[in-house]
């Protein structure tokens, strides 16, 4: 069975995180570990996450994140601590349905794809839906290499490989390229998460 890794970046997610956090130990399929970037919160964000280390089933680790104000670039640096088969981003603001990891494993092994987008909720505060989806998927499809863009869809997993090549691959061309083998979008009907943003949910 591969790998799973989880990761993460956080800055000033205390109020969100810990919802998040506690969804993850209820998945049907357990991840191997849990990385965590923080990029000089100045709230209780690494308390909660240190809170949680201590009782989580699996490994957490939490990096001090690259300082430059970069959300992106933040998660960059998480990725490449992941040390797993399979990368699982997640925001720190999410709401994982317990079937998530387990659902997404297994689409990746069916189709044997190196990356998976799926579609997302959106939500409240309190994590009632809005009726917006992110990330729209109307069905399941399979993309031949070099077609798609990674780099810019929502909600998904990874093969470690692919994330080591984005990131020597971004700046040096287009980034629309970076699909190295063939990606599953899945159907909004295998949706596995719910968004809050700002007051929405994933």
């Amino acid at each position: 069975m591969p790998s799973i890794a989880v990761v993460m970046a956080t800055f000033n997610g205390e109020e969100w995180l810990d919802v998040q956090l506690q969804s993850l130990p209820s998945q049907t399929r357990l991840p191997d570990r849990l990385i965590i970037s923080d990029d000089g919160s100045t709230d209780a964000t690494v308390d909660i996450i240190q809170e949680f280390a201590r009782s989580a089933p699996f490994e957490v680790v939490l990096l001090d994140g690259p300082r430059v104000g970069d959300y992106g670039e933040n998660f960059w640096f998480a990725g490449e601590h992941a040390a797993a088969d399979i990368v699982a981003w997640c925001d720190q603001d999410d709401y994982w349905y317990p079937q998530k990891l387990q659902m997404c494993e297994q689409y990746m092994e069916r189709y044997g794809v190196q990356f998976l987008s799926h579609s997302a909720m959106v939500t409240n505060a309190t994590l009632t839906p809005t009726g917006r989806i992110f990330g729209r998927h109307r069905r399941t499809r399979v993309l031949k290499p070099l077609v798609g863009d990674p780099l810019h869809v929502p909600f998904g997993l990874t093969t470690f490989s692919v994330v080591s090549f984005c990131k020597w691959f971004v700046g040096m061309t287009d980034p629309t390229q970076c699909s190295t083998t063939n990606v599953l979008d899945m159907t909004k009907r295998s949706r596995c998460s719910r968004s809050r943003h700002n007051g929405a949910l994933k």
